[in-house]
């Protein structure tokens, strides 16, 4: 498993959860007596279980859905920049493990003939004036990765979710 190649490699991982979602929600409408429902209940009673058993979850204040997906990455770069010293920050999707023998080749061969600049990998690297609608809020147009994996270096995620948190806050 994923869980037992990292913890080999001395590599700490976290899934980043937010609140179970059922199908159905009306998220735009007032409703102030609303409650969740039996399964989605159910799912967060498993969940907490399973954080208790393996400590390996962080739970995030969001609802966990699609639409939310950018605040959820957000929330896994602010845990991994402010509750860790790594060097590197991950993301993948929990279907598919890192090939860490890649990582690590990956991250020497940068350290070796880039040391003092930082690094952003991933499955696809995306220009980001491919599409109209892959502009901004304010039109702005940037590179970015996208596919089942991408990682970044500690000074990048800082510059993200620290020097310009308010830009990166308000623009996800």
């Amino acid at each position: 498993t994923c869980a037992t190649m990292y913890a080999n490699a001395g590599i700490q991982y976290r899934f980043i959860i937010g609140t179970p979602m059922a199908a159905g929600h009306m998220l735009a409408a007032h409703n102030q007596a609303g409650k969740d429902t039996a399964k989605e209940r159910a799912d967060a009673a498993t969940l907490m279980k399973e954080g208790q058993t393996y400590n390996d979850i962080q739970f995030v204040p969001m609802r966990d859905q699609y639409m939310d997906i950018n605040n959820k990455l957000l929330s896994l770069l602010r845990f991994g920049y402010f509750f860790t010293d790594a060097k590197y920050i991950v993301e993948h999707d929990d279907e598919y493990c890192m090939d860490i023998a890649v990582a690590k080749s990956l991250i020497k061969k940068h350290e070796k003939t880039k040391p003092n600049s930082e690094l952003y990998a991933g499955w696809l690297l995306w220009k980001g004036d491919e599409y109209e609608m892959m502009k901004g809020v304010n039109g702005e147009v940037a590179p970015f990765m996208s596919g089942w994996i991408s990682f970044m270096s500690r000074g990048l995620v800082k510059l993200i979710v620290e020097d310009d948190w308010y830009h990166t806050f308000f623009s996800s």
